[in-house]
């Protein structure tokens, strides 16, 4: 099980850019759910806005989306969405998503997944 989802933006040195979230809305039904929410990343030069969901429908299939602005220049790769998995985790499971180019596809998390003690 993922133990937490969240997204980050950092700074230079890998800090990260404080997060202000608005415009919380939540659908929850006895089988299924929906909340879409605004977030503000500003600190210094940075500054980043994105919108988000999150929508767990009625087979237990949970999907995160967002997408976002850059309000100034900063580098890209210092925007992520984290999965926090338990230490027990092996990295090596195959999973299966949907790639930039909107293509179903299967992969194993360890192509991706950077192991922290």
């Amino acid at each position: 099980m993922i133990r937490r989802v969240y997204v980050v933006v950092r700074n230079p040195d890998w800090g990260m850019v404080p997060s202000m979230l608005t415009n919380l809305r939540m659908q929850v039904k006895k089988d299924s759910f929906r909340i879409n929410f605004e977030v503000d990343n500003q600190k210094n030069k940075i500054h980043f806005t994105w919108k988000g969901s999150i929508e767990g429908d009625t087979s237990g299939k949970i999907t995160f989306a967002m997408s976002g602005s850059a309000r100034s220049t900063f580098l890209k790769n210092h925007i992520g969405l984290c999965l926090l998995f338990p230490a027990s985790f092996s990295a090596r499971k195959l999973c299966w998503g949907i790639s930039q180019a909107k293509k179903n596809t299967h992969f194993s998390l360890s192509k991706f997944v950077q192991i922290s003690p």
